[in-house]
């Protein structure tokens, strides 16, 4: 670990100390477009969302894979931070999915709008050391969903 990645972990564990927003990107540049995103892609599309909604989840996805390697602290604490979230994220989608059984209408339109409310509702990223906000925290659920954690169909009920 260099003497510049813990001064830049000080620092951001300061300016989180003392109550800073969290910034949505740093030195203003917008994200690269990340490679995959394919299978969440094919997830959408097979829940017949509209792309608009496919290239908004992808573009929260590209956040995440951008914003991580720079917001983690290079501490062993930056994989329980990311395991947490995960947990939570998955709770969450397990509580919206509870939510919409019997619920008519377009489950994956629900299922989306729903995820997008409770993350922010959440407000997971007052829960963690790593500054992140919400729109950094809904770019990993994209993630997640693109690692196949979840998708966007209604669950088959048996």
């Amino acid at each position: 670990m260099t003497r510049d990645a813990v001064l830049d972990a000080i620092r951001l564990g300061t300016r989180r100390a003392v109550g800073d927003s969290v910034s949505l990107l740093r030195a203003g540049q917008a994200p690269p477009s990340a490679p995959g995103g394919r299978r969440l892609l094919e997830k959408m599309r097979t829940a017949m969302m509209g792309e608009d909604e496919q290239a908004n989840a992808l573009g929260m996805r590209d956040l995440w894979l951008h914003i991580w390697p720079q917001a983690r602290t290079g501490f062993p604490e930056d994989i329980e931070t990311q395991y947490r979230l995960e947990m939570e994220i998955l709770d969450i989608v397990r509580q919206i999915r509870a939510q919409l059984i019997g619920s008519n209408g377009h489950y994956g339109v629900q299922f989306q709008a729903l995820l997008h409310s409770e993350l922010r509702r959440a407000e997971l990223g007052k829960k963690i050391t790593v500054p992140l906000n919400d729109f950094h925290i809904l770019g990993f659920a994209y993630e997640l969903s693109d690692m196949c954690k979840f998708g966007f169909l209604r669950p088959v009920e048996g």
